[in-house]
């Protein structure tokens, strides 16, 4: 069977399809380049992407290595289940307002059985869990994940405070807009986490995050979101087209032989 004129020129010169690399490689260092630039020219006031870390490091967290690792834990849990990181950074507020980022953190009430990150409580939010358990940082952010994801379409709450229920956005609404970190953290505690003045939380929670996150915490959503992806969308975008030079040479070796 005659050869294909496609077959004879690979076998006749190797670099024949070295052309068809070009287009992969500029797509992924495009790809890449355009997420980076999102991460660093989003806002006047973004930091420029360096990793989480470097974006932690303007946060009022980066202090003490315990709420480093905590705040940590949180975002890769919530990233893990398919949040974006700005919604990671409302809920790293959130735990900072309930426990101040201490795993080991007990409820200071009489009689209230509230425990770890996001203080579930053994009778709601972390029923059918044990002490030690809902210590372990992991297993606490595991579960306040999951009360989110019953709660993220919910549109109203009642405030104890007040004595009546309160119409609040949902959380899918507000990351639908792209709202704010701030925005974000208020509506966090209100719909997961509760507290007895649910409405004051809005404000509080919000204000919080500005002083943890005074960078990031007034951004659109997308921008913040597109901090913490760009560094890995160039990375991604470097490593397809690697392997697709790869694959390139492995073929044309192939046809070669």
């Amino acid at each position: 069977m005659r050869r294909s004129v496609q077959g004879r020129q690979a076998q006749e010169n190797p670099f024949f399809l070295l052309p068809l690399a070009i287009p992969i490689v500029l797509t992924g260092v495009g790809v890449g380049g355009y997420m980076l630039y999102q991460s660093t020219s989003s806002a006047d006031t973004a930091p420029a992407s360096g990793g989480l870390d470097a974006l932690l490091a303007q946060s009022s967290v980066k202090g003490t290595e315990q709420k480093l690792r905590n705040t940590k834990i949180i975002i890769d849990e919530f990233i893990a289940a398919g949040f974006p990181f700005s919604l990671a950074l409302a809920a790293v507020v959130n735990a900072a307002a309930e426990s101040a980022l201490n795993e080991m953190a007990l409820a200071g009430a009489p009689g209230e059985d509230s425990v770890g990150l996001f203080q579930l409580n053994a009778c709601c939010g972390g029923k059918g869990m044990s002490t030690a358990q809902r210590q372990d940082p992991v297993l606490n952010t595991r579960r306040i994940i999951s009360e989110l994801k019953a709660a993220i379409n919910n549109t109203s709450g009642y405030d104890k405070s007040l004595g009546r229920t309160v119409p609040v956005e949902s959380i899918s609404s507000a990351l639908r807009r792209h709202a704010t970190v701030a925005e974000l953290a208020g509506l966090f505690g209100f719909h997961v986490e509760r507290p007895k003045a649910l409405t004051a939380s809005l404000t509080t929670r919000a204000t919080l995050a500005r002083q943890m996150f005074p960078t990031m915490a007034n951004l659109p959503g997308h921008a913040v979101d597109a901090m913490y992806s760009g560094s890995k969308w160039l990375l991604y975008g470097s490593i397809a087209a690697a392997v697709s030079l790869v694959g390139l040479g492995l073929y044309l070796r192939r046809r070669r032989a």
